[in-house]
């Protein structure tokens, strides 16, 4: 099993050092990284890392807005809780470890108004997730409105440290969304039970509640798969009549989820357009 996210990128804001109710310190970064889009050019967007303990603590004091970091790290899932006792489950990334490329000491972009206007181009970018897991299900086949087929696979992802409490090594459950020929060939050839590889990139992905709180959380969208060990679908694949008007690459997580929560809404960030590799 592996479950791996590597990002390079520019830190946006200085970090926040802040502790839990059990008095562990986390932060909060949040990096700039630029994707190379074939239609549009380079797009560029921005990915919250959560960091933990001492590395929280380094980066927060040796890294500060306009630095730029490498954070390798893992997509662990996230429980979102709606009114009525609902829940929405989603990943986030949890860094483990951090590397100082350029660093720029926190509060010198205030003190130093020419330093951001120069900095119009990010020198180093790297957006990269690379998964090997089962899958939890066979993937259904669907399309966009336009005619663009994609699939949502579930991948079990055994973590590398055991559960304290239990004694037993726990698994994140990450959702990725494949395009095009990928999608088409995974939906054919991968059932329930498969061992597959995804290499794929991270998109944003925002979620609007009732009460005009919005949560900032991520999405997978898979580049390359490869089939470890494959288990023939159990139902043959057609693609549904479901319809999605959004030409963006990245289709909520969790689609059935969302259809039981009226509440809830996916926002689209129109700046954030991907293509799919696939097509």
């Amino acid at each position: 099993m592996l479950n791996q996210m590597i990002l390079v990128g520019k830190v946006t804001k200085d970090l926040e050092i802040r502790e839990t109710t059990n008095g562990r310190s986390f932060a909060i970064a949040t990096l700039e990284v630029e994707k190379e889009n074939p239609e549009t050019g380079a797009s560029k967007s921005e990915l919250n890392v959560s960091l933990w303990g001492v590395t929280a603590e380094n980066t927060a004091k040796y890294a500060g807005e306009g630095s730029i970091i490498s954070i390798r790290g893992r997509a662990a899932n996230r429980l979102l809780d709606f009114p009525g006792e609902q829940t929405l489950r989603t990943i986030g990334i949890v860094g483990e470890q951090v590397s100082f490329i350029q660093t720029k000491a926190p509060g010198a972009i205030r003190t130093n108004t020419h330093a951001k206007e120069s900095e119009n181009n990010l020198p180093f970018s790297l957006n990269q997730a690379i998964l090997i897991g089962r899958t939890t299900r066979d993937m259904e086949l669907k399309k966009t409105k336009d005619g663009r087929s994609y699939g949502i696979v579930t991948l079990a992802v055994t973590r590398k440290f055991k559960n304290l409490e239990t004694n037993a090594y726990d698994s994140d459950f990450i959702d990725v969304s494949l395009w095009g020929a990928n999608a088409k060939a995974f939906a054919k050839n991968a059932g329930g039970g498969s061992a597959v590889t995804i290499r794929g990139h991270i998109v944003n992905r925002i979620l609007d509640f009732p009460g005009e709180t919005t949560i900032n959380s991520i999405g997978i969208v898979g580049d390359k798969v490869s089939f470890l060990s494959i288990k023939p679908p159990q139902i043959q694949q057609q693609i549904s009549d479901h319809e999605v008007e959004s030409k963006d690459e990245y289709i909520p997580l969790i689609e059935e989820n969302l259809e039981q929560y009226p509440d809830v809404t996916n926002k689209k960030n129109q700046n954030n357009k991907e293509v799919s590799l696939g097509d």
